[in-house]
């Protein structure tokens, strides 16, 4: 027997994210930093740019971790470019990157 609204996966993802509480406003946080990590990979177009993803943006930072130590090289040969894209789609207030190496 099928019950109503079962295997509706966004509607319940739809359903957290708005509720009130802890678990709302942390589906919601997590959301955005998927949007930013796609944002971020689509500016970079490189292969290694799977590698990278936002962990955080805390206040003026945004905080990416890569999964390997070339990939974080490779950003920060681009760091002022990043700064400067990430001041225009994600965060005006930017005034940092911050990258370190978080294998998944």
């Amino acid at each position: 027997m099928k019950r109503s609204g079962s295997g509706d996966a966004a509607s319940v993802q739809r359903w957290l994210t708005n509720s009130a509480g802890a678990l709302g406003s942390v589906l919601a946080k997590t959301n955005e930093l998927v949007e930013y990590t796609q944002i971020l990979r689509n500016f970079l177009a490189e292969p290694w740019a799977e590698a990278v993803r936002v962990a955080n943006l805390r206040g003026d930072v945004l905080v990416v971790y890569c999964e390997n130590a070339s990939a974080l090289t490779l950003l920060r040969y681009r760091q002022d470019d990043l700064l400067a894209f990430v001041r225009r789609r994600i965060c005006p207030t930017c005034t940092k990157v911050e990258s370190k190496v978080r294998p998944r």
